[in-house]
């Protein structure tokens, strides 16, 4: 059963840990209900992801690692900003695809079958359909956990629904990451094949074909998975998240949370 809701808003100060109402209380104190301390519960001691303290290709890069290889610390340091969870899961998968293009770019210099032209094209509708299929599949994530934090009485708002989902788009980059892979280093054995460096019964190609059929198949799955698990820790994590009141951006404000 949902717990009753005891904030205004999506701006009250709760106790991130036990979502105990801390408006109006010490900040050099502990919540009364769990005592965690007051300021590891305030927005603005989230230092933000690197992305969000600086938007640049390498910062996105940095940012998609430590969703793989820390989600609990990314979550734990992750702002809420408005609208940047939607940016993230827009620019993601497009970002993602773009990397895959210049992957597979140099194999229209060197093929006869493929033109330059044909590669732009396909590359770029491969690239929307992608784009399309990923942004939808994070909306409708975005969607499910704000459902299941109703449900369950968290104060999980749309921009922290937004971000949770924005972030979990990072394992899409896994999908064109094996499936190029697997296509480049593919091209290249077949052409030392049809040059004759190689024999089709090379264990080179043996190996490559075991590992191509395990990659094409094992990919997606993972990548959903991981795609699934970020968003789980993180509606555990952020159930009663605080967010900076749009006020309190202004550097000229000298109002506490």
């Amino acid at each position: 059963m949902a717990k009753p809701t005891l904030w205004k808003d999506e701006y009250t100060l709760l106790c991130q840990a036990c979502g105990y109402v801390l408006e109006g209380l010490d900040l050099d104190t502990q919540c009364p209900e769990c005592g965690k301390p007051i300021e590891e519960s305030l927005a603005k001691d989230r230092p933000g992801t690197p992305w969000q303290r600086k938007a640049s290709i390498f910062s996105m890069i940095k940012t998609w690692y430590l969703v793989l290889r820390h989600p609990k610390r990314t979550i734990d340091e992750m702002r809420f900003d408005e609208g940047d969870g939607i940016s993230f899961a827009a620019i993601t998968p497009l970002l993602a695809m773009g990397i895959f293009s210049l992957v597979l770019l140099p194999i229209p210099f060197v093929s006869k079958y493929i033109s330059l032209f044909g590669a732009v094209v396909g590359f770029g509708m491969v690239s929307v359909m992608y784009w399309l299929l990923g942004f939808t599949y994070s909306a409708i994530a975005s969607s499910r956990i704000r459902f299941a934090a109703k449900r369950r009485g968290y104060r999980v708002d749309r921009e922290v629904s937004w971000a949770l989902a924005g972030y979990a788009s990072t394992a899409l980059i896994l999908i064109p990451l094996a499936v190029g892979t697997v296509i480049v280093v593919g091209f290249f054995l077949g052409l030392a094949i049809d040059r004759g460096y190689l024999d089709r019964d090379h264990w080179l190609s043996i190996i490559y074909r075991i590992l191509a059929w395990n990659a094409l198949l094992f990919c997606l799955p993972v990548s959903l998975l991981a795609f699934e698990v970020f968003p789980y820790l993180g509606l555990r994590r952020c159930k009663y998240a605080n967010r900076i009141r749009p006020q309190e951006s202004d550097p000229s404000s000298t109002a506490r949370p």
